[in-house]
């Protein structure tokens, strides 16, 4: 069991990172006599995702979502399929996001600067179709 100070040392993460998740509602650390909190190594495990969920921009809604699915010992088939729906909807919000960041990397290797003179108007009218093309695929994702 960790003491609160501890378990943040040990995540790289603060006390009040800490004691945020758990007034969401994320993880649920035990409480000693004293009133201290100690961290099993299942709250260490269960941070460690937390933390890496919302690295990758995870909502702490979705992450209670996950969790909850998760845990969910009830209606194993129900939260098995809200889990699919949930992951196949991320994998293709992920998948947009890649292939936004590879245009901007098209886009970025446009720019005169990354180019010689002689493509220069080739590689600027390239570049202006590719940005309307982000653009509007991003505001179709909103």
């Amino acid at each position: 069991m960790y003491k609160v100070k501890e378990a943040a040392k040990l995540l790289n993460t603060s006390i009040s990172t800490l004691h945020y998740y758990e007034k969401r509602r994320l993880i649920h650390p035990h409480r000693g006599e004293n009133g201290y909190r100690y961290y099993s190594e299942e709250d260490i495990l269960s941070m460690k995702l937390i933390l890496l969920m919302r690295h990758y921009h995870f909502s702490i809604d979705e992450i209670k979502l996950i969790s909850t699915n998760f845990t969910d010992n009830l209606q194993c088939q129900e939260a098995a399929d809200k889990s699919r729906q949930f992951f196949q909807h991320k994998i293709f919000e992920f998948q947009e996001i890649i292939k936004g960041y590879r245009d901007l990397i098209t886009i970025i290797e446009g720019l005169p600067l990354m180019n010689t003179f002689d493509d220069l108007s080739v590689k600027k009218d390239e570049t202006i179709g590719l940005v309307e093309e982000l653009y509007g695929r991003m505001n179709r994702l909103k």
